[in-house]
């Protein structure tokens, strides 16, 4: 719509949707002012202007619950997806403000549209403050899912030389943009003694972050020791990954062969690790 909007600045035969870019800019400067009602009748201006577009009812309907108005707010929004029954949009603002407002029921069905049609992320929504009513509702408490936390763990070679390294592989996926850390809660009677921590962020969206984490230890004790499992925390939730086995097979003229570097914490992000002085 914004495209369009610029061809009326030049062309006359645009001229209906000059007037609504004017009333559109006029509606976003009342808004960063602080003058809500002004703004909601700007994008009123707008609309009429440009009766096709869907978005401009929107932002008319944002700057009405800005204001104060949210039932004014809510009759624009039923009468607009009247109009653009299709419009996610719309959909989206009408069951944040139905949430707002205690309709958990109508808000509920908005979001099962929404999802049905892949046009919102519950994860998303379920971070968005205008929903935090559904959680005290048994009914639609799994509409508004928090981000959890996912981890898992392998080792590279279960089997290595007395004073030599192995790898535990990590494999995390968290909300996007939060930290993660990493706490032991095995009952190990070998601490482990880490050289090296090395995080490889493989994928980030949105909502979803996945990194691999390669965490490099020196074997230090002969025999099979079991490590883990680990606690991995992010955005208020946690997940427990497994235990893993690592036996140090000993050699004789190789008992503490390399330099053993102290235990060190599990964080995130990782870098290469001095020794300790």
């Amino acid at each position: 719509m914004l495209i369009w909007l610029a061809f009326a600045c030049s062309d006359p035969d645009f001229g209906h949707l000059g007037q609504a870019l004017e009333a559109y800019d006029e509606g976003r400067t009342a808004l960063s002012t602080g003058s809500p009602m002004l703004a909601a009748e700007a994008f009123a201006r707008a609309s009429a202007a440009d009766p096709g577009s869907h978005t401009l009812i929107a932002w008319e309907a944002r700057a009405l619950r800005q204001a104060g108005e949210e039932q004014v707010a809510l009759n624009r929004l039923n009468a607009g997806l009247k109009r653009f029954p299709d419009s996610s949009t719309l959909r989206y603002e009408r069951a944040a403000l139905r949430a707002r407002l205690g309709d958990i029921s109508g808000a509920a069905a908005d979001l099962h549209w929404l999802y049905a049609n892949e046009s919102a992320d519950p994860i998303a929504v379920g971070e968005d403050p205008d929903f935090v009513s559904l959680r005290t509702d048994p009914t639609a408490r799994a509409l508004v899912p928090s981000a959890q936390v996912d981890a898992s763990v392998e080792v590279g070679s279960p089997t290595v030389l007395l004073g030599e390294t192995y790898v535990l592989d990590f494999r995390i996926t968290s909300r996007a943009g939060m930290p993660v850390s990493i706490k032991q809660t095995g009952d190990d009677t070998v601490p482990m003694h880490i050289v090296r921590i090395v995080e490889d962020l493989v994928g980030e969206g949105d909502i979803w972050a996945q990194r691999r984490l390669s965490v490099e230890s020196r074997a230090t004790e002969p025999g099979k020791v079991a490590k883990g499992p680990w606690m991995v925390q992010s955005a208020s939730t946690s997940a427990l990954t497994e235990r893993v086995t690592v036996e140090a097979v000993d050699i004789p003229g190789r008992r503490g062969a390399g330099t053993v570097c102290g235990p060190l914490p599990l964080v995130v992000p990782s870098a290469l690790w001095p020794s300790p002085t």
